[in-house]
C-alpha cells in the first residue's frame, strides 16, 4: 500500500500542470511579445526589400466626345495614330526640345481603350455564371460581349508616354501626356478642318484674280462652280447647316440657285462662243464631256444587263423550287421543308438587296449623264453664244459677288461647327508614372512570420529555467 502511494505521488509531481504553463508564459510575456514583434518586423523588412518600384510610362485615359464610330464630325476616318501625326509631334518637340527627337516619337503610344471595359468584363462574367445556359445562349453572350467591348473601347483612348526613353523628367512626362490630346485637337480643328464635309470646297480665288476673257479661265471656272455646287448640295441636305445664313442673309439653297443662274446665263454662253470660234482648249473640254457621256452610257448598259441577269436567275430559281415541291409532295419532312423555305427567303432577300443597289447606282449615273448631256448641248449650240467685253465685265462682277457669298456661307458654317464642337475629347483622371509592385501574397507572408515568431517565443519561454529551480535531496 505504501509503495502504491509513493508511485502516485511521483506521478503527480511529474505531471505537467496547464496552470503552471500559463503562469510561466505570463511571466515571460515580455519575451514573447518582443520576439513576435521582431519576427513581424523581419517580415515587413523582407516585403520592402522584395518590393520592386517599377517605372512605367505615364498613362492618361481620355473619352472621345465628338468622334463616333471611328469618324470625325465631317465623316473622315479617325485613327489613334492621328495623335502622332507629324504636325502634332512638331508642336510638342518645339515646346519640350528633347535631346533625341526620334526617341520622343517612339516614347508615345496611343491605342483605343476605356475604363468602362472593366464593367463589360464583370457583366460578361455574371452572365456566364447563370445556370441552365444552352449553346445558343453562350454564343449570344459571346457575340454581345465582343460587340459591346468593341463599341466601348472606341469611346476612349489610352495615351502612354515613356518619359525615361525621351530623357525627360517625371513632371515633363505628365505634361506631355496632357498636352498631346490638346495639341491634336487644335491642329485637326484648325488645319485639317475635320468639322464639315471635305467635299464642301473652299474657294481660294480672290476677286482681283477673276478674268473671264480667256477660254482657259472659263474652263477652270467651270471646275470651280462644279465643286461649289456639290458642296452646296451637301449643305442643303444637312439639317445642322441648311438654315445657316451668310452675311447677306442667304442660305445654301439661295446661293445654289444664284450659282445655277450664273452658270446657265453667263458661263455656258461664253464657253459656247469659245467652242464656236474653234478654240482648242474649249473644244477639248467639250470633247472630254462627250467622252464622259459615252462612258456613262456603257456603265448604265452594264448595270441594265446585270439587273436582267438577276431577274432571270430569280425567276428560274422560283420555277425550280415549285417543281421540287410538286415532286416531293407530302413525303418531305417538316424540318427539311422549313430549311428549304429559309434558304429560299434568304436567297430572295439577297437578290432583292443586290438588285436594289444596282438600280440605285443606275439612277445616279443617269442623273450624272443627264447633267453632262445638257452642258454638252449648250456648249455646242450656236444660238447660245454671247461674248463681248461689256458682257464679260458684267459676268466678272457677278462672279466676284457670288464667290464672296459662297465663302461667307462656308465661314459661317465652320464657325457654327467649331462653336458646337470645341473639343474632341475629355480627360479622365491624371497620368500616374509610378507603380509599386509588392510580392504576391504579402498578407499571407506577414501572417506566417507573425505566427512563427509567436511559436518560437513561446517555445523559448517554456524552455528557459525558472527563477527557483527544485533541488532533489541526496
Amino acid at each position: 500500500m505504501t509503495q502504491k502511494v509513493l508511485i502516485e505521488d511521483e506521478f503527480v509531481e511529474d505531471e505537467i500542470s496547464i496552470s503552471d504553463i500559463l503562469r510561466k508564459l505570463w511571466r515571460r510575456r515580455g519575451l514573447i511579445l518582443a520576439v513576435t514583434l521582431l519576427s513581424l518586423g523581419l517580415g515587413i523588412i523582407y516585403l520592402f526589400s522584395s518590393a520592386t518600384v517599377k517605372r512605367t510610362p505615364v498613362t492618361l485615359l481620355v473619352e472621345l466626345t465628338s468622334i463616333k464610330n471611328g469618324k470625325y464630325p465631317n465623316g473622315a476616318d479617325f485613327s489613334p495614330m492621328d495623335l502622332k501625326s507629324p504636325d502634332v509631334l512638331r508642336v510638342l518637340i518645339e515646346k519640350y526640345k528633347p535631346k533625341d527627337e526620334s526617341k520622343f516619337g517612339e516614347a508615345i503610344t496611343v491605342n483605343y481603350g476605356s475604363d468602362l471595359m472593366l464593367g463589360i468584363h464583370e457583366s460578361y462574367k455574371m452572365q456566364l455564371g447563370a445556370k441552365g445556359l444552352t449553346t445558343a445562349d453562350l454564343q449570344k453572350i459571346n457575340t454581345d460581349y465582343k460587340t459591346a467591348l468593341d463599341e466601348v473601347a472606341r469611346r476612349g483612348l489610352e495615351i502612354t508616354f515613356d518619359y525615361q526613353l525621351a530623357n525627360l523628367t517625371k513632371d515633363e512626362g505628365r505634361q506631355v501626356a496632357n498636352d498631346l490630346p490638346r495639341i491634336w485637337n487644335d491642329v485637326y480643328l484648325k488645319k485639317y478642318k475635320v468639322l464639315i464635309d471635305p467635299e464642301i470646297a473652299e474657294i481660294a480665288t480672290e476677286p482681283k484674280d477673276i478674268s473671264l476673257s480667256k477660254p482657259t479661265a472659263l474652263i477652270e471656272l467651270s471646275r470651280i462652280i462644279s465643286a461649289m455646287t456639290n458642296g452646296l448640295k451637301i449643305i442643303t441636305k444637312d439639317n445642322r447647316y441648311s438654315t445657316i445664313k451668310n452675311q447677306e442673309g442667304r442660305t445654301a439653297f439661295d446661293v445654289l440657285k444664284d450659282l445655277d443662274f450664273f452658270r446657265n446665263i453667263h458661263l455656258l454662253p461664253m464657253m459656247a462662243a469659245s467652242v464656236l470660234k474653234a478654240d482648242p482648249s474649249s473644244q477639248a473640254y467639250a470633247q472630254s464631256i462627250r467622252l464622259q457621256i459615252d462612258e456613262l452610257n456603257r456603265n448604265i448598259a452594264s448595270l441594265d444587263e446585270l439587273a436582267q441577269q438577276m431577274i432571270s436567275y430569280q425567276k428560274s430559281y422560283d420555277r425550280s423550287d415549285q417543281t421540287k415541291n410538286k415532286t416531293t409532295g407530302d413525303n418531305l419532312e417538316l424540318s427539311d421543308s422549313t430549311l428549304s423555305e429559309i434558304l429560299k427567303l434568304s436567297t430572295q432577300a439577297a437578290l432583292s438587296d443586290f438588285l436594289k443597289d444596282t438600280l440605285n447606282s443606275k439612277r445616279e449615273l443617269s442623273f450624272k449623264r443627264s447633267e453632262l448631256q445638257t452642258e454638252f448641248d449648250r456648249l455646242t449650240n450656236a444660238s447660245n453664244t454671247i461674248h463681248n467685253e461689256e458682257y464679260t465685265n458684267l459676268a466678272e462682277k457677278k462672279l466676284s459677288a457670288l464667290l464672296g457669298s459662297y465663302q461667307s456661307l462656308i465661314d459661317k458654317i465652320r464657325s457654327s461647327a467649331t462653336f458646337n464642337t470645341r473639343s474632341f475629347y475629355t480627360p479622365i483622371g491624371n497620368p500616374e508614372p509610378f507603380v509599386s509592385k509588392w510580392p504576391d501574397k504579402s498578407l499571407l507572408i506577414l501572417a506566417l512570420t507573425t505566427m512563427m515568431g509567436l511559436v518560437f517565443s513561446t517555445a523559448i519561454a517554456l524552455l528557459l529555467p525558472g527563477k527557483h529551480q527544485h533541488q532533489n535531496p541526496r
